[in-house]
């Protein structure tokens, strides 16, 4: 078995020794961030039920090994003495079963570190295109053991089946939509101009957002990294995509780049910025990619769940896959072709800049109007409130 998962393991039933208290804990992608829809649902509950103790925990420094030690503990202390759970991954205690873990490992786990009258929640982080969990080529998870009552709640019924599948059907699927997308649902003019204050974005200027996904769950060396996006922006011509953007679109037009949460902490950003100075803006200054979907006027992405939540603004996508057959057919693999989407594909830096001159508009939102339809997106602005809303019901059920 994994050291840390022994470690862990081994802390959680410590701490079950201790009484579950009337407590929603929150965190978003394991504690590392402060944001996505567990940061929404939080703000929410503690405005409307302030009587209630609500806590999101999240790492504040980088760095500080002691510090790390410390906030980890008192991380699994707060999530194994909380009588209701709510993360963006998945959601607490859920042990595979695969070559690594027997059954018999998997259940000795879920006995010593879960508890039954907890209740755990996830909201996941986004609809993913990319296959996950058992679906991932190479995978040998025949099953998974969950201890406690386990909740997903979700923006559309295309991930409500996935996360139904990964979890062999032992999560309770509530379709109440994303609360990190009632942002998105509810803009308006004032919401974009105070969000590009904000995000330090010109607002004089059309925006060009860049968000590519991570290659690999477990490898975090170079050879992962930078096909994680350095790569890919090595291969853009700045000066071009901007001119063919203005030709397109009009304006004047910054380039904003938003690397994923798995790689941004392996970013040189100083040498990147010194050698495209002036061409592109660092987009994970601020935690919540939501923030830069709104103020956005195009996406370009490879792989990303975040196309699925920008499609709801019903603005331009673009997808840049420089490696899509090696993706596709060896790294991951895809829940549905890439190419049925509305979004056009490019494999090249110049297919990107011909997708950008041959759009149109029209029958990109006939496609788009589709493809929501399909997806089963529920998305109605009020995802916040509804997710807060039933979370406690969980709490007072208790």
């Amino acid at each position: 078995m994994h050291i840390k998962t022994i470690i862990r393991t081994g802390i959680m039933f410590l701490f079950k020794l201790c009484p579950l208290k009337k407590r929603v804990f929150f965190s978003s992608f394991g504690g590392r961030q402060k944001s996505d829809s567990p940061l929404q649902i939080y703000r929410y509950m503690k405005r409307k039920y302030p009587e209630t103790e609500v806590i999101f925990h999240w790492k504040r420094r980088k760095g500080d090994p002691i510090y790390f030690i410390c906030y980890k503990i008192k991380f699994l202390f707060l999530q194994a003495t909380s009588k209701v759970v709510v993360d963006n991954l998945s959601a607490g205690n859920m042990f595979p079963v695969n070559k690594r873990y027997s059954r018999r490992t998997a259940e000795v786990c879920s006995r010593l570190s879960g508890r039954r009258n907890q209740k755990y929640v996830t909201t996941w982080h986004g609809s993913p295109l990319k296959r996950i969990e058992r679906d991932m080529k190479g995978s040998t998870i025949s099953d998974c053991i969950i201890r406690q009552p386990m909740y997903a709640i979700l923006g559309n019924t295309y991930t409500a089946d996935i996360l139904r599948h990964i979890c062999f059907g032992k999560t309770q699927v509530e379709l109440l939509g994303s609360a990190r997308n009632d942002l998105l649902v509810n803009r308006t003019k004032k919401s974009i101009i105070a969000h590009k204050k904000k995000l330090g974005l010109p607002q004089n200027k059309m925006v060009a957002l860049y968000a590519p996904t991570f290659r690999s769950n477990t490898d975090m060396t170079e050879k992962y990294v930078k096909p994680s996006g350095i790569e890919q922006i090595s291969l853009i011509q700045f000066d071009k995509l901007f001119r063919v953007l203005a030709e397109k679109f009009n304006g004047e037009w910054v380039f904003v780049c938003r690397f994923h949460h798995m790689s941004v902490d392996k970013v040189d950003w100083e040498r990147l910025e010194a050698e495209y100075s002036g061409q592109f803006i660092n987009g994970n200054r601020h935690a919540d990619i939501a923030e830069y979907l709104l103020c956005s006027d195009i996406l370009i992405t490879d792989y990303s769940s975040c196309m699925f939540d920008y499609a709801i603004l019903n603005r331009p996508i673009f997808l840049l896959c420089h490696d899509l057959e090696h993706y596709r057919n060896e790294e991951r693999g895809f829940y549905m072709d890439i190419n049925s989407l509305p979004f056009p594909v490019a494999e090249s830096f110049d297919e990107l800049c011909n997708h950008i001159r041959n759009f149109d508009s029209d029958v990109y939102l006939e496609k788009l109007a589709q493809m929501k339809q399909k997806m089963g997106f529920c998305e109605n602005g009020d995802a916040t409130a509804k997710a807060g809303d039933f979370i406690y019901k969980l709490l007072e059920d208790t």
